[in-house]
């Protein structure tokens, strides 16, 4: 009971701590707080990282995605948003795949942005499985208010029970910025939980974010037959065009990684296999309409034009 209560008291005096954001006039218990570790700078070893399986790109995350930070995955336009979804689900797929075993089964928790869900729809339970997500695993939070999807997220990544929190926002509102970025990054230290803020057709803007990515589709790489052929462009495994826009490196970082739901692993796949090679045809292509024949080359002349006086 005394262990309850000093962590609870550590607690309100760490909260007393993000409200003032250091105004320099600190309570005694957020002074306390202070010294609790609330504010480590960067993640503990103990940590980890949610490793892709993607050589490069994991190398250039410094081992992977950080387990215990808010990392934000962005879309720079509508029709991008289901890219960044998948990216998304993608790395919450990877957290249920190295969490720590105790007997229970993880959990994962969308909190939908009313706005998103209206753009970009709502979660699929077949698709969930299909992309290796198992859909009883996924609990959907729909909150109206925006200071009510925060307070949802501040209490989930105190729940054991859940591996990662996806927090989706539309665009860029006036009261989610760099100050309740940088609370959200404070609890998933505190409680070594990774929380993915998704950013549908989002600008780029100053956050605490421990890394931003910004994720656009990409064509599934095609994959050779026997005799040369290739199966159709977008037959196989989805691929994501995902771009480290937060990053140490001078100039950020682009990859194009293809997701096995079935490993559960990224594969970084060569910029050259994006794209059919020249002289080869996907199997079983045949043009679907015939070619124009007997029509002149460019439009006649519209001949004279007249003016009349008005009707009117």
């Amino acid at each position: 009971m005394a262990q309850a209560a000093l962590a609870h008291e550590a607690l309100s005096a760490l909260r007393t701590e993000i409200d003032r954001l250091e105004s320099g006039n600190p309570s005694p218990l957020a002074i306390a707080g202070r010294q609790d570790g609330w504010q480590s700078a960067g993640a503990n070893p103990g940590d980890g990282v949610i490793a892709s399986g993607a050589a490069g790109f994991d190398l250039a995350l410094g081992g992977g995605v950080a387990r215990a930070a808010l990392n934000e995955i962005r879309s720079a336009a509508t029709a991008d948003n289901g890219a960044a979804s998948g990216f998304a689900l993608a790395l919450c797929g990877l957290a249920l795949g190295q969490v720590g075993g105790d007997g229970s089964q993880p959990r994962l928790l969308w909190i939908a942005d009313p706005m998103g869900t209206s753009e970009s729809g709502r979660l699929y339970g077949p698709g969930l499985a299909r992309h290796g997500v198992p859909p009883s695993s996924m609990l959907h939070a729909r909150p109206r208010h925006l200071k009510d999807a925060l307070m949802i997220a501040e209490a989930a990544l105190a729940v054991n029970s859940f591996a990662a929190v996806i927090l989706e926002i539309y665009g860029n509102p006036p009261k989610f910025g760099l100050t309740e970025s940088r609370r959200l990054n404070l609890r998933a230290k505190a409680h070594r939980r990774p929380l993915f803020l998704l950013r549908e057709r989002g600008e780029e803007e100053a956050s605490n974010a421990a890394a931003r990515f910004v994720v656009g589709p990409a064509p599934a790489a095609p994959e050779r037959l026997p005799g040369g052929r290739f199966y159709p462009e977008g037959m196989g495994n989805p691929v994501f065009h995902v771009t480290i826009e937060k990053s140490r490196n001078p100039s950020p970082p682009d990859f194009y990684l293809e997701w096995n739901a079935d490993d559960r692993l990224f594969h970084e796949i060569d910029r050259d296999r994006i794209v059919v090679p020249a002289g080869h045809h996907t199997e079983g292509s045949v043009a679907l309409l015939s070619l124009p024949r007997h029509r002149p080359d460019r439009a006649q002349a519209l001949g004279s034009v007249l003016a009349f006086p008005r009707a009117s």
